[in-house]
């Protein structure tokens, strides 16, 4: 990894992920959106160029300009041009229209870094979002090699919670019916049904190849994309409503469709999604036939991000030149750490809002899966540097005497379950690649046969 993709991950840590997703608050109305927001974005862009950040101020609805001033837009366009170098040119304009807003993307080189500045305009004209992101990756997903096309078939399906209507597709053998099943829950973030990374769609990948050796999947958006507008208004979510909630909707619909057999529909969550199997599986009326956990977390959320900045800074081997960000982050896990039901504190840590981290707190997964009923099976990736071997270590020993679980390690692997060689690195994810034959190959084993 060089210097540059350095820069650029942490920069989407201390930028784009703490502040500018922060004004991404997508609010979709019935109103088409309004012609020549490209006009728009181009002249924002020149007012940044020119420091006339209060004439950027007054383009913004009034939630975004509650979170932005001038200094806020000064800091970032100079460390902008700090981190990434002078900028030079305009290399292309996109723009992407949905029902109320359009987003328009002009991607700017910086130096020798192409940065998209992303501008989201609201059907009244006035912008909504305002970011800049690394340019995403040229890289195009790939089917695995492990998918036979004449043996699997889809269909579009809608997992309805409440008011909420989440997309999904269910993936099921050509031939046959009354199938095993298995439901997919994603990691943390506002993921697709494909939990898209770059190049890579490890759910898309899961659903190919399980379908193709006999298996069904029920893959789905998550709530927070598909409603992102409900949720980055919102000071008071937790992972119950992000996540829990419509994977236990999920789990109940693969059950009652016709093609699947009831008694054999099993939960496979992947990172933070496998963390919290036990919470899922007590939501449930009629239990799982079983649990998958793809790298779940065991040390505390907060850890793993401040752990996580750790290692990237360290590959630079340049610590000293990013210590500001890495103890503002020690502080903010502090601070986390020290939340309870009592406390008065409604602001946002980490991205995430207090309540969500005050539902965290109280809850031990160590004891959670001990309790938790059915057959467990843990895997984990030995190139992961988001859910360590550290983790898979503490499950190893917690949960030491619980029957029936399974764990196995996969010393090549990283936290996509992809192959790779010494050090895994933020780059790798954004290549085509996809999930372990083997590890799938595991999964239908361990679903297919009484393994105990």
């Amino acid at each position: 990894m060089t210097a540059s993709h350095i820069k650029s991950w942490i920069r989407s840590i201390s930028v784009a992920s703490v502040f500018f997703w922060l004004l991404l608050s997508l609010h979709i109305s019935a109103q088409p959106p309004k012609p020549g927001d490209r006009v728009r974005a181009k002249q924002i862009l020149e007012w940044m160029k020119a420091g006339e950040y209060g004439k950027v101020i007054d383009q913004l609805d009034s939630s975004a300009a509650a979170k932005l001033d001038t200094a806020k837009l000064s800091s970032v366009w100079n460390n902008m041009l700090r981190n990434a170098g002078p900028f030079r040119e305009v290399q292309s304009t996109t723009d992407e229209q949905q029902p109320g807003y359009t987003m328009v993307i002009q991607r700017c080189l910086f130096g020798e870094k192409s940065i998209d500045f992303k501008l989201v305009f609201g059907g009244n004209g006035k912008v909504k979002g305002l970011f800049f992101l690394p340019a995403d990756s040229k890289e195009r997903y790939k089917l695995p090699a492990y998918y036979d096309s004449t043996k699997v078939s889809e269909r579009s399906v809608i997992i309805e919670n409440g008011p909420y209507r989440l997309p999904g597709t269910l993936t099921y053998p050509s031939k046959g019916k009354f199938f095993a099943a298995v439901v997919l829950v994603h990691g943390s973030g506002p993921n697709d049904r494909d939990e898209s990374v770059g190049g890579t769609k490890i759910f898309k990948d899961l659903a190919l190849g399980l379908a193709t050796k006999g298996v069904a999947v029920l893959r789905y958006e998550k709530r927070t994309r598909i409603y992102r507008d409900k949720f980055t208004s919102r000071s008071d979510y937790t992972v119950e409503e992000e996540t829990i909630q419509d994977a236990v909707a999920a789990a109940e619909w693969l059950q009652r469709d016709s093609l699947i057999n009831p008694d054999r529909v099993y939960v496979l969550g992947h990172s933070l999604g496998a963390h919290l199997l036990p919470r899922i599986a007590s939501g449930m009326r009629k239990k799982s036939a079983g649990y998958i956990a793809l790298c779940p977390n065991a040390r505390r959320l907060e850890e793993l991000f401040v752990d996580q900045a750790k290692y990237i800074v360290a590959l630079d081997g340049k610590q000293e030149k990013y210590q500001q960000l890495l103890d503002s982050l020690e502080r903010e896990a502090g601070i986390i750490k020290g939340l309870h039901a009592d406390s008065k504190d409604t602001l946002a840590h980490l991205s995430l809002p207090a309540s969500y981290w005050i539902d965290l707190n109280r809850y031990d997964a160590f004891t959670a899966f001990r309790e938790m009923k059915g057959p467990l099976y843990i895997m984990q990736g030995g190139r992961d540097y988001q859910v360590t071997t550290d983790d898979y270590k503490l499950w190893e020993e917690k949960l030491n005497g619980r029957k029936p679980t399974a764990m196995k390690l996969y010393p090549q692997l990283n936290h996509f379950f992809i192959t790779g060689e010494g050090k895994s690195k933020p780059a790798e994810y954004n290549k085509s690649a996809n999930f372990s034959e083997t590890v799938l190959n595991d999964i239908y084993n361990w679903i297919s046969k009484d393994v105990y």
